[in-house]
């Protein structure tokens, strides 16, 4: 009996890992649009937290952003259950910049929540208790 033993394997396989052809890497200096649903969703915004459209902080009516509560992964889910504030420009950079200031802002989002729909709820969609 005859055996062939195979010693040079380089035809058979790669012995290293192909590069990827994808259409990710050629649009890697890009900025990602939006998708059509996620801006139809970030329109019909509204907000459970405030009844008048006017800063949370300092009351200024000019130059309003919209700023969600729970960012993030749950950025959609502030979205859908109106865990949504109107902060004037100015607030809403000190905000992102103050971990104390975003803490409170949380705090206050899930009170309000819990007094609407109820801490279960709360819990079940965000998967943590911020109080």
């Amino acid at each position: 009996m005859n055996f062939n033993v195979v010693t040079d394997l380089s035809n058979s396989f790669f012995p290293y890992p192909k590069q990827k052809n994808d259409r990710k890497q050629d649009r890697s200096g890009q900025i990602k649009q939006k998708s059509n649903k996620l801006a139809k969703k970030e329109k019909k915004r509204f907000s459970i937290l405030q009844s008048k459209k006017e800063c949370f902080i300092c009351k200024s009516v000019a130059n309003l952003d919209k700023h969600e509560a729970f960012g993030g992964c749950n950025r959609q889910k502030s979205m859908k259950w109106g865990l949504v504030y109107y902060l004037c420009r100015r607030c809403h950079r000190q905000v992102e910049d103050n971990e104390s200031m975003k803490k409170k802002l949380k705090v206050f989002a899930q009170g309000k929540f819990n007094m609407k729909y109820g801490a279960d709820l709360f819990l079940k969609e965000f998967g943590k208790n911020v109080l």
